[in-house]
């Protein structure tokens, strides 16, 4: 049975909403997006730097997949919130990097990415810049895609053991 590229696709943006449902709880979820009566303002930056080896490894994954590499970001994201464990920031400025809008990376999800990103920062108590935390999610993620050969490996991602 051949499944098409949009069915995949369409997996993965409801997997990656669940996933946000699921690890915030509906309550905190709707509180984190919309935050307190103060007014929170945006947390995420217009401009997100990724270093050079992290956008070379989402490019060699778009020749692989066929995604890219905004997407790839996010799955990469979703891959490293869903496993926190092995989720460490690290803080050093890279050498060379690459910059992509945050329009670009998060498309209409900003804002739930956003809340994704503020309860990161309050479950472990993190005081690092919100660049360091997005760099060093993409990278771990990009550690667990690291399988990726073709498009169809991407199934072994979306699959739920029963």
């Amino acid at each position: 049975m051949k499944v098409s590229t949009k069915h995949y696709l369409q997996r993965f943006l409801a997997l990656s909403s669940w996933s946000m449902i699921l690890y915030l709880g509906p309550p905190r979820l709707l509180k984190v997006i919309f935050g307190n009566s103060e007014g929170d303002v945006d947390m995420l930056p217009t401009r997100i730097q990724l270093s050079k080896k992290t956008w070379d490894k989402l490019q060699y994954l778009q020749t692989q997949t066929r995604l890219t590499p905004n997407v790839t970001a996010r799955l990469a994201i979703n891959m490293a919130l869903r496993d926190t464990r092995s989720a460490t920031v690290n803080t050093s400025q890279p050498d060379q990097v690459h910059t992509i809008n945050r329009d670009v990376l998060f498309g209409e999800n900003d804002k739930a990415y956003e809340a994704l990103f503020r309860q990161f920062y309050n479950d472990y108590d993190i005081s690092a810049d919100i660049q360091s935390v997005i760099r060093s999610l993409i990278e771990s993620g990009l550690h667990k895609l690291g399988h990726l050969r073709k498009f169809s490996d991407l199934r072994s991602i979306f699959l739920v053991d029963s």
